[in-house]
């Protein structure tokens, strides 16, 4: 279905609206500005998307971890990082536009995901609806901000799909990754092993079980971060 990709380009469209507006309603807050005061005044438009958290992440791809940053999980600012360093731009807006297209393209492949696993139990009307839903939240907006909400909600939505078909070494690599970019990743772990007793109604095969030690991948994202 191409209803997730058609509903993510009409969210983009209208959540550009506010941005526009909100000058002429609310007053400028000076502080945590990802590209600084003199950046936003130039392109609000542009700089709205990478304020408060979106500074420290920005900050760690430029000069890496500073004092009370730790709470900034490492995973989407390394992206942001290396494909910076493919394309040889370093500046401040080449870094937020990379967050944005990570960012956005994160959250476009969370919504085809999220349609597909929805539609394994339920109909197309509830998939449908859901993702409706989910775009008409009042803070959606953060997705489509340089924030890490939209790559960790990608990682998290393949994870347990990729657990349905038992294709468990997928689910058990993104598992890690998504703890690697928020600390609430960790929770994977035992959510897709009580999903894979549901699912399999405690009736496991010894080849099965022996599979299962690919969901213990998970955690090492939030290991390796703590080790670093």
């Amino acid at each position: 279905s191409k209803f997730p990709v058609y509903a993510f380009l009409a969210w983009r469209i209208l959540i550009f609206i506010p941005i526009f507006i909100a000058p002429f309603i609310f007053p400028l807050q000076k502080n945590f500005l990802g590209g600084g005061l003199e950046n936003y005044l130039k392109a609000p438009w542009f700089w709205a998307w990478a304020n408060f958290d979106a500074e420290h992440y920005l900050s760690i791809v430029r000069i890496g971890y500073s004092n009370f940053e730790q709470a900034f999980f490492p995973l989407y600012p390394l992206i942001i990082g290396i494909l910076s360093d493919i394309g040889g731009f370093k500046r401040p807006d080449f870094l937020a536009l990379t967050g944005l297209l990570i960012s956005n393209t994160s959250f476009l492949v969370s919504l085809i995901g999220l349609y597909k696993l929805i539609t394994l139990d339920f109909s197309k009307k509830i998939a449908k609806l859901s993702i409706v839903l989910l775009l008409l939240f009042p803070t959606s907006f953060y997705f489509g901000s340089v924030y890490t909400e939209s790559l960790f909600l990608a990682l998290v939505v393949w994870s347990f799909y990729f657990v349905r078909p038992e294709k468990w070494l997928w689910a058990g690599i993104l598992g890690m990754f998504a703890s690697a970019t928020r600390f609430i990743g960790v929770f994977l772990f035992p959510a897709l092993l009580i999903e894979i007793f549901i699912q399999r109604k405690n009736n496991i095969t010894m080849k099965q079980f022996n599979n299962l030690i690919y969901i213990a991948f998970i955690p090492f994202g939030l290991v390796v971060y703590m080790l670093y």
